[in-house]
């Protein structure tokens, strides 16, 4: 497993998978990680195949996917989940979406998840919703 949010006097820095093929929304999600975390390792990827490949090479603390990536929707999104399952049960999953309340996950994944609408309003004050999510996955992994 992941184990603890990695942090040091200066403060904490999660490992971050951003997936997501709008390199605007993708860009914004980093921005603003970086003002709340300057110290995260952030790693975009551009959809669920390249996601997939990421996984074995580090221990996320979140993955932030998009349900609008390509290739983002059913066997993907299952598999990507699956793998991110088997490496740590208890990464926080933030999965923003059109309609965060039409939405279900496969139950492939035990880890926090959060639905969230994908708007502007959401992505310019998303960071609150990251912090809540770590801090869970934190309680999670301390259990």
């Amino acid at each position: 497993m992941g184990g603890s949010l990695r942090s040091d006097a200066r403060g904490a820095y999660p490992r971050v998978l951003i997936v997501e093929g709008n390199e605007y929304h993708s860009s914004l999600m980093e921005e603003r990680l970086r003002e709340a975390y300057p110290r995260a390792s952030i790693v975009r990827a551009v959809n669920i195949g390249e996601a997939t490949e990421r996984l074995p090479h580090s221990y996320w603390d979140l993955v932030i996917l998009s349900s609008s990536s390509r290739n983002g929707h059913g066997e993907e999104t299952t598999e990507l989940l699956s793998r991110l399952d088997s490496h740590d049960p208890f990464v926080a999953v933030a999965i923003l979406c059109e309609d965060p309340n039409g939405e279900t996950l496969p139950l492939v994944h035990h880890g926090p998840v959060e639905y969230l609408k994908k708007d502007r309003e959401t992505l310019e004050v998303f960071v609150a919703h990251v912090r809540r999510m770590i801090s869970s996955m934190e309680r999670l992994r301390d259990l």
